[in-house]
């Protein structure tokens, strides 16, 4: 049986993004692209992404999807998913 590893959503610096995104390109050339999408999601997105995100995919899309918002939530509040 498979065990499905989740990565921690937490605040990173730029040094650890880009080793995340980096590390992410290696995985996707390798064909990893679960393991990639996984490690892409954990960096938090920008709060101006995660508002255009939120427009045109709606709230769900962001939620279902994995995407790191910490840094949405810092600026637009921990419900601003839901207004």
């Amino acid at each position: 049986m498979e065990t499905e590893t989740k990565i921690e959503h937490r605040q990173m610096t730029l040094k650890e993004k880009t080793l995340t995104m980096y590390k992410a390109t290696q995985l996707l050339d390798e064909g990893k692209d679960e393991e990639a999408y996984e490690l892409i999601t954990s960096v938090p997105l920008k709060p101006e992404l995660a508002k255009i995100g939120k427009e045109v995919y709606g709230a769900d899309f962001l939620i279902e999807s994995g995407f790191n918002l910490l840094e949405a939530d810092k600026v637009y509040g921990k419900d601003w998913l839901n207004k």
